[in-house]
């Protein structure tokens, strides 16, 4: 089977993982020829370049206008020397990538297109003319992925009609242990947007700390409230208790000996690091947002600990649960790393493969 893969790039963001993930699984088979299209050159997720064809679509940056030209141009080149049975694509503003270049192609009778939707409908994209853009994308693809049954609801409700199926994503193969018990932090690893309303931990973990002062909060990530947000640790007098390291490559080993892991984001697809997180045995408290993903993992009080969205008190109890409580951490621990077993890799792959089919 020949498949092309294509996004952004994989500096960072849940998709990218994803996508890094399946375009891994893919390659391990030599039955399958796996094309990978990027518009930025970049690999912190790990993808085994030696068993892909690897394409970068934008290897010179122009003006926004030309840059979308030259992709959807390369992107054309790209099909109609592989002509391949299916095309991946994750996100709409990819999917509109792919729409409009197999349309240019000639070759779309023959492909398979998969599009994916990987985080709110209602929320992403903002602009209402890029909705409508990703509906009429989304309705000229064969099949749409979603992470969650609340997902595909809210597409339907936003008027899209074609084909869904849900997959969650992978958790990662061969993650470690455990082994924070002892430890005094509190972590989290996200893009710094206003989608993880960090501003609400950050509030949070000040209640903590006034109680607590021997534990730390850690932000691993990056993006565009950086600053905003190391302005409000600053304001929070917090700079001796908060740090915003940037991304981490070794996050498993972090998650490892942290002592719980905090998600504060008011909507998701289904959070990868939440997922790693559960997966290594890591106690977390999580917003139960839309689309659903924490509570389709979560059993609230079982496996974690699930709060309301942008309620500061039930996040600050939550993490003060697990604090005076560490019995039951180890009790969310045992029950957590069962996801392993639910959302293997090689399982997962198989769900997106039997869709070429």
């Amino acid at each position: 089977m020949k498949s092309i893969v294509l996004t952004d790039h994989f500096g960072g963001g849940g998709a990218e993982r994803v996508a890094s993930l399946l375009i891994n699984g893919l390659s391990e088979s030599p039955e399958n020829e796996v094309h990978v299209c990027v518009f930025i050159d970049s690999n912190n997720y790990g993808v085994v370049k030696e068993r892909v064809k690897y394409h970068l679509l934008s290897p010179k940056q122009y003006p926004y206008a030309l840059n979308v030209l030259n992709r959807i141009r390369n992107l054309r080149k790209v099909i109609m020397t592989v002509r391949p049975d299916v095309i991946y694509s994750f996100g709409p503003i990819m999917a509109s990538y792919v729409v409009t270049a197999t349309a240019l192609s000639g070759w779309r009778k023959h492909i398979k297109i998969v599009s994916s939707e990987r985080n709110d409908p209602r929320k992403e994209p903002v602009s209402e003319l890029k909705k409508i853009v990703r509906n009429y994308c989304y309705h000229h693809s064969d099949v749409i992925v979603c992470q969650t049954p609340m997902a595909v609801e809210l597409l339907k409700q936003q008027g899209v009609e074609t084909k869904f199926v849900i997959i969650p994503n992978p958790v990662t193969p061969n993650l470690p242990t455990w082994k924070g018990q002892n430890s005094k932090e509190i972590i989290t690893a996200a893009r710094l947007t206003e989608q993880k309303n960090l501003p609400l931990l950050i509030d949070a973990f000040a209640r903590i700390h006034h109680e607590y002062p021997m534990y730390r909060l850690t932000i691993y990530g990056e993006g565009e409230l950086r600053n905003s947000l190391q302005s409000y640790i600053e304001k929070k007098g917090l700079t001796n208790r908060i740090s915003i390291p940037g991304f981490a490559t070794n996050i498993h080993q972090i998650m490892m000996h942290a002592y719980m892991y905090v998600s504060s984001s008011d909507y998701e697809g289904i959070s990868n690091s939440m997922l790693e997180a559960l997966g290594i045995g890591l106690p977390c408290v999580c917003t139960d947002c839309p689309v659903g993903g924490a509570g389709m993992y979560i059993k609230d009080g079982v496996s974690g600990i699930l709060t309301k969205v942008g309620n500061e008190d039930e996040l600050y109890r939550g993490m003060k649960r697990l604090i005076e409580d560490p019995p039951l951490g180890l009790f969310f621990s045992e029950e957590s790393v069962k996801v392993r077993e639910i959302l293997t890799l090689e399982k997962i792959t198989n769900m997106w493969i039997n869709l070429a089919i």
